[in-house]
């Protein structure tokens, strides 16, 4: 029996729920690297209060520019039948690498701060991840309400970094640069 353990533990995998990551190559033909690297790094200054923080690499040679960010979101929990919305913040790492013609975004590392009045409900999330089943379980909560409450969680941060993107995208594929008159 112990030779039979033996020869099945190395074919026995452990599931891992995967980090949630937004990545992306975006071609831009006509644009040089100089251009997109410059668009890249308006869009930081345009979009977080204080690019300065956020940003912890600005390599112009290297074409990267990578650091923290911050949305804000939501949850929803339904108690005695009425359903209510509360917020969350959701810090991530973001980069974007830019070469002649095109850039690479990656979002990663989402990671849902919860506060809300001391409570119960008050422990962060942690980092969002791939699995249907929350990681955190709250005093009287049961694990089906949680796992609720840990989707809608990321359908909601979903949202606000799809806008993210979007946002980021339209300002790195404009003809012009802000500063052109």
């Amino acid at each position: 029996m112990r030779l039979l353990m033996l020869l099945l533990f190395p074919f026995t995998t452990i599931a891992q729920d995967s980090l949630l990551t937004y990545t992306e190559v975006v071609e831009l033909p006509g644009q040089t690297k100089e251009q997109l690297f410059v668009k890249a790094r308006r869009w930081f200054t345009n979009t977080f209060r204080d690019s300065k923080e956020v940003l912890e690499i600005n390599d112009k040679e290297t074409g990267e520019l990578s650091g923290k960010g911050i949305v804000k979101s939501r949850w929803h929990y339904k108690q005695f039948g009425k359903r209510e919305a509360y917020p969350a913040t959701v810090v991530f790492h973001i980069s974007i690498c830019v070469k002649d013609g095109k850039y690479k975004y990656e979002i990663t590392r989402l990671e849902a701060k919860n506060k809300i009045n001391n409570s119960a409900a008050s422990k962060d999330f942690g980092l969002l991840t791939t699995s249907a089943v929350s990681p955190v379980k709250w005093p009287g909560v049961s694990q089906k309400k949680m796992n609720e409450v840990w989707n809608d969680l990321k359908i909601e941060t979903a949202k606000e970094i799809e806008g993210l993107i979007a946002g980021m995208k339209s300002s790195i594929a404009a003809k012009k640069s802000p500063s052109d008159f």
